[in-house]
């Protein structure tokens, strides 16, 4: 269950009584009195009913300018600013769940916010920080080149395009899959502003605001925040502590300024999480891993392991994990990006991105379920990349010698100047020696009474 309080404007219109009631009888008279309707009139009323049910414009920049969709010879799937509020999506991977031929997932990615994005099943399954995706993400026009961080908050989103299909050619490489296109809402140039609050099982309280002003005539400044907090979906038993929770704060800061011939768009955004991730347990056993039960139980530290797998037959929650390895879940995230744009008059532009980001993140791969350490892996890394690129179009108006009409012809041709980016990552295997919060939680788990122990993995 999900209520959602949004303070917004809005107005209402009655109609009276006695003009509904003419309404209704004139209809009704349509159908008792017949009388001739010419021809013309019934292919008024279609141009009518067509000019009422046509579809809405929709502007999108996934050929790297503003176009139509109608004209885009692409196959895109486009999610609007009102689209994203109605469905309630919240992060990036929610789109996966609407768009066809596309997944978009963080399960086994080692941290709650890096992505997995297949587009017509070509990606990355490998979420190595030092491996680059087979699905190119941009956020206004900066390439983020990295799974982490991919499960972007959608924080003042105007709309997402997604592309399928390979778009090397305007986009460069990784991007044999397709790409996401996402542009975020500049300011207006209004004052204005707003705040919404969600609330739902799990304790969960997400609270979103916005707010932006006008500097004069040319410059407008915005700022939006989104916090997301939920309860977790299981626990540690020995440990109690929440897993597949939700704590996670991200804000954009934006300056808009417009000159005569030229503009400036600087945006400043940051996102850092702190979560657990999902909860694992084993149900069939087999192999090397034939000997585990689905749960554990205190042996006491006379036996050879302080942790034994409890009686066939027993009772198992599937949302409570027996692991005393480390879930911890971390992610900071910040980036600064400005685009200069230059118009020479109605026929030429010039647009230059320049973008830098850091990302660090922690992640636990945890697959046994077990308090002993049998498949477990630490991840630590960090990625920073600055980028610059410049896109020029030009509108060619030739003059032709014959008599016939003037065609005009669009070029666009896109460059990049320069693209670095730095990536480390350190995986390992967790290990009883080398895990310190396993030797911690073993000698805190000893000293408790055999009942208490018992009674939290009932």
């Amino acid at each position: 269950m999900h209520a959602h309080i949004r303070f917004v404007d809005f107005q209402t219109s009655a109609r009276p009584a006695r003009d509904l009631l003419v309404a209704v009888v004139a209809a009704a008279g349509a159908f008792i009195l017949p009388s001739p309707v010419p021809a013309q009139s019934d292919a008024a009323a279609l141009d009518s009913v067509a000019e009422t049910v046509s579809l809405p414009d929709v502007t999108v920049t996934a050929r790297k300018r503003e176009e139509s969709l109608q004209e885009t010879p692409i196959s895109v799937t486009v999610f609007s600013q009102d689209t994203l509020e109605e469905a309630n999506m919240r992060d990036l991977r929610d789109i996966g769940k609407y768009t066809p031929g596309m997944t978009f997932t963080s399960y086994g990615m080692g941290n709650v916010e890096n992505g997995s994005i297949f587009l017509r099943s070509i990606g990355q399954a490998d979420h190595m920080v030092t491996t680059d995706p087979g699905v190119g993400l941009y956020v206004d026009g900066v390439y983020i080149g990295r799974h982490m961080g991919a499960a972007l908050d959608l924080l003042e989103i105007e709309r997402v395009e997604v592309l399928r299909g390979p778009q090397g050619t305007l986009f460069g490489k990784n991007t044999i899959g397709g790409a996401i296109n996402v542009v975020t809402a500049e300011p207006t140039g209004e004052t204005r502003g707003h705040v919404g609050v969600t609330v739902g099982d799990r304790y969960r309280i997400n609270v979103e605001g916005s707010g932006e002003v006008a500097l004069g005539d040319r410059l407008a400044v915005k700022a939006s925040v989104l916090s997301l907090m939920r309860d977790g979906v299981g626990r540690q038993v020995f440990t109690d502590d929440d897993l597949g929770d939700e704590n996670s704060f991200s804000g954009r800061g934006q300056l808009s300024w417009m000159g005569d011939a030229s503009s400036l768009y600087v945006v400043v955004d940051g996102q850092r999480a702190r979560q657990h991730s999902a909860p694992h347990s084993f149900y069939a056993h087999g192999g090397p891993l034939a000997d585990l039960a689905p749960c554990y139980r205190w042996g006491g530290p006379q036996d050879a392991e302080p942790f034994v797998p409890c009686p066939a037959g027993a009772d198992v929650d599937p949302f409570s994990n027996y692991s005393l390895d480390d879930h911890d879940s971390t992610l900071d995230m910040y980036g600064v990006s400005g685009t200069w744009t230059w118009e020479f008059g109605e026929r030429a532009r010039l647009k230059t991105i320049s973008a830098y980001r850091d990302t660090e993140y922690l992640g636990n791969l945890e697959f046994d379920g077990a308090p002993q350490v049998l498949l477990h892996y630490r991840e630590t890394g960090a990625s920073d990349s600055s980028s610059r690129k410049c896109n020029s179009a030009a509108i060619l108006q030739p003059v032709p010698s014959t008599g016939s009409p003037v065609s005009i012809t669009s070029r666009k041709t896109v460059t990049t100047c320069k693209t670095t980016t730095r990536s480390s990552t350190t995986r390992s295997a967790g290990s009883t020696s080398a895990n310190p919060r396993l030797k911690r939680a073993a000698t805190r788990d000893s000293a408790k009474p055999r009942s208490t122990l018992r009674a939290a993995s009932a």
